[in-house]
């Protein structure tokens, strides 16, 4: 009986001992893992800002791989001066991997170097450069001018007032949805609150833009806005001058009239453009020529005005603006004989016309000479559409132009 109590006494006090090393054992594991979390939410900065006194300090801190049985590192910073040169501002000898440094704003590299347990050199790590910039908060209070109407004359140099610009500010136009146009500075006063910028206006479409000021530094400012419109709401495009006019495809030309061009020929174009858009401009526009067709033979003489009209579609796209427009144009139009008569040398035939309808298209240059006033060359090729006619005409012409 007592051999059974001393035993079950010995289970009991085994079992307790047992129960008290899990105990510690887990407390053990919470404890780790807490750690664990501690070190993994750490966040991991290189720069330092410390206020000493009144004054806030910033260092910056430097670090590289750590080597184990040196004697130590040997630590080299090099600062760049306004001549390219560079100047060690900075040589030390350090045990551990790291340094902290508070440097005002200008461009640096620094290089490491391994001292073994003899003293001497065993590595050198290659250059790593870094900058240190001064942010500037830029603020623009004006821009001149504030809106910029393309149907007149215009300058491609803005003006800002403000403060804070420097050589290396970045001066952009933005309008929503579209990439920012880069502007080039032509002028910066002194004191860094006058600018004159130069911006690339064939890249600019109708709109309204934020002009925006931004330091190296990332601070930027774009409380000023700038806008492009056109102030007419309507252009019209009226010319008039020679044409020459070829047949191709003309038996019937070719059978009476012995005809293969027309070396005489006049045509009027007007063109109306009352949609503006980007980088050109839809309308319409119509087109008339005209020429007198004669053929004389021994027994008759054949005689006929031939009328070419047209209405087109026009989209005009100034290459240089108020210097030069390109022109394209494509519809439908119609060609006709008007008094079309035979005259014999007893007798002459009543007159006839006849008509057919006819595609067109064409493309042409507008190059301007004196404010509004413009040359046109323009190509236009015609197919009519009647039996009789000819298959194809092409017509060049040299005309002269005004924008209304």
């Amino acid at each position: 009986m007592a051999d059974k109590k001393f035993l079950s006494k010995k289970y009991l006090f085994l079992f307790l001992i047992l129960l008290f090393s899990l105990g510690l054992f887990g407390q053990e594991d919470k404890l780790k893992n807490e750690a664990d979390k501690s070190v993994n939410t750490e966040v991991k900065k290189n720069y330092i800002i410390e206020t000493e006194g009144k004054k806030t300090v910033f260092y910056q801190k430097l670090s590289w791989e750590s080597v184990e049985g040196i004697m130590h590192f040997e630590f080299e910073l090099e600062k760049k001066e306004k001549n390219g040169k560079w100047l060690i501002v900075n040589k030390k000898k350090l045990k551990k991997n790291s340094i902290e440094v508070s440097l005002p704003h200008g461009n640096y590299r620094y290089r490491i170097k391994v001292i073994n347990l003899l003293g001497q050199v065993d590595a050198v790590s290659a250059d790593r450069y870094f900058d240190i910039l001064a942010a500037y908060q830029p603020e623009t209070s004006s821009v001149s001018p504030d809106a910029i109407y393309f149907d007149e004359e215009y300058t491609n140099i803005i003006s800002l007032t403000g403060k804070n610009f420097k050589e290396e500010t970045a001066f952009t136009l933005q309008k929503e949805g579209s990439s920012p146009i880069e502007g080039k500075i032509v002028e910066l006063s002194p004191d860094g609150t006058k600018a004159k910028i130069s911006f690339n206006m064939l890249r600019i479409s109708p709109g309204q833009y934020q002009v925006v000021v931004t330091d190296p530094s990332g601070l930027k400012d774009s409380k000023q806005t700038l806008v492009f419109r056109f102030q007419k709401p309507i252009d019209i495009y009226l010319s008039g001058g020679y044409a020459f006019t070829g047949f191709a495809g003309n038996q019937l030309f070719k059978q009476y009239l012995k005809k293969d061009f027309a070396a005489l020929s006049g045509i009027l174009r007007a063109s109306f453009v009352p949609i503006k858009r980007s980088y050109g401009h839809f309308g319409f526009n119509i087109t008339g020529s005209g020429m007198y067709l004669n053929n004389k033979e021994d027994v008759y003489t054949l005689s006929a005005g031939f009328i070419l009209t047209g209405i087109q579609a026009v989209y005009v796209k100034p290459i240089i603006r108020r210097l030069l427009n390109f022109d394209a144009h494509v519809g439908l139009g119609a060609a006709f004989m008007v008094n079309t008569k035979f005259v014999f040398p007893e007798l002459k035939s009543p007159s006839y016309w006849y008509w057919g309808p006819a595609i067109n298209f064409g493309t042409a240059l507008q190059v301007y000479a004196y404010k509004k006033l413009y040359f046109e060359l323009n190509v236009d090729h015609i197919i009519p559409i009647r039996t009789g006619f000819p298959k194809y005409i092409i017509q060049p012409s040299l005309s002269v132009g005004w924008e209304f």
